[in-house]
């Protein structure tokens, strides 16, 4: 039988929960596990909008310094390379 190689959400969020330190005083502990799993997707909601700020944030300034540079958009020039090649 094959075994799956992703995580489901619930196995994800449940070993999230098991794995929370229980001895260190400087880390909220949550003991119940619908409120644990409502914190858990919050955080994660966070975390994903912060990558997703910090890639927009360096496409913008590789846009300004290929605009800087005298080239055209590097978007532009991606596209335009992609049909090339088709």
């Amino acid at each position: 039988m094959k075994e799956n190689k992703y995580k489901t959400n619930f196995q994800i969020i449940t070993e999230a929960y098991l794995k929370q330190p229980i001895f260190d005083r400087k880390v909220f502990i949550c003991l119940n596990p619908l409120k644990f799993r409502k914190d858990y997707r919050l955080k994660l909601l966070e975390r994903c909008l912060q990558l997703d700020y910090e890639t927009e944030t360096y496409r913008l300034r590789l846009e300004n310094c290929w605009q800087k540079a005298g080239f055209e958009s590097a978007t532009a020039t991606v596209l335009q390379s992609q049909r090339c090649r088709r």
